[in-house]
């Protein structure tokens, strides 16, 4: 058997991935997904994240998508991109979510994102990883790892020495996964009206020094 190494090809994303890639995000985001996008249905969710994956100029835009592919096949996804794009991109993230998602459902996320607004919290001099995120089947592989490692040199790239996240508090694997790669967690928050309405447990800043 052929390693690993040799046959996961790590690439920019392209528009015609948006379908898996929807997938990978809806992952990268559950359990939170459907309830923060302001659908509460699953199908909704990923056809909205599908569309922001195809345009331009979001922050769930191919522009800023790594892909992991093996034989070919679409296996795993990082999304990310300095703090200082975010911000740019804020207001042109809503008019696409308004354009895809329509009015009710962009009102409810907006209203739904009030309490997460910490969760994308990331200084001007940061490197945020967004989203990164394998398929079931391809899991125990080590491309968590090689995604990981790829957004560390996107960041090493744009200048940027200090890469930050955040992830699940029960998320047992992802959490050991950043913390064998060098991350520490720097803050948390439980958010109780979240765990009371379907479990949601809160989540972790994690943060990595880039030599």
């Amino acid at each position: 058997m052929k390693d690993l190494a040799d046959v996961v090809q790590i690439s920019p994303a392209t528009p015609e991935m948006a379908e898996v890639a929807s997938v990978l995000l809806h992952l990268s985001m559950h359990p939170l997904a459907d309830y923060w996008m302001g659908t509460d249905d699953t199908p909704a969710a990923k056809a909205i994240l599908a569309c922001m994956f195809r345009a331009r100029r979001n922050l769930f835009s191919y522009q800023f998508a790594r892909c992991a592919e093996i034989d070919g096949k679409v296996a795993g996804l990082e999304l990310s991109y300095p703090a200082q794009s975010m911000l740019r991109l804020e207001l042109l993230t809503l008019l696409r979510f308004l354009e895809f998602g329509g009015l009710p459902t962009t009102l409810r996320m907006l209203k739904r994102s009030y309490p997460l607004q910490s969760i994308t919290a990331a200084g001007p001099e940061e490197y945020f990883l967004a989203h990164l995120a394998v398929l079931p089947e391809y899991e125990g592989r080590g491309l968590g790892r090689q995604l990981l490692q790829h957004a560390e040199q996107r960041a090493l790239a744009a200048g940027l020495r200090k890469i930050t996240l955040t992830v699940d508090a029960d998320n047992d694997g992802a959490m050991s996964l950043y913390a064998r790669a060098g991350f520490r967690v720097t803050s948390s928050a439980n958010l109780e009206p979240l765990r009371r309405k379907f479990g949601y447990n809160g989540y972790h800043h994690m943060e990595k020094l880039l030599a």
